[in-house]
């Protein structure tokens, strides 16, 4: 079974042209009804509710990180943020 955005890429389209395609696929069919609209409604919903979360999580990693950059003239190779980014991920995670 394929997942929307394996199914998007295969197509060589994005997962949100999929879905519009789909929504007017469903306003197509007599069996339809909006309760199948409000289910793919909520489902992206809670996407974008996750994506929200995760882009929480990484403005508030930037600015400790912001924060703690202090130093403005310090060479290149010793600079805080770029060491924080050269970190695998399960140890550069500060949420």
């Amino acid at each position: 079974m394929f997942t929307i955005g394996k199914l998007a890429d295969t197509a060589g389209v994005s997962s949100d042209t999929l879905r519009y395609y789909e929504l007017l696929v469903l306003r197509g069919r007599d069996a339809a009804r909006c309760g199948d609209v409000r289910k793919r409604a909520v489902e992206k919903k809670r996407q974008l509710e996750g994506k929200i979360r995760s882009m929480r999580t990484m403005c508030k990693a930037l600015d400790r990180l912001i924060a703690d950059c202090v130093d403005e003239t310090r060479p290149v190779e010793g600079c805080a943020i770029l060491a924080a980014f050269e970190q695998p991920e399960t140890t550069a995670r500060t949420d």
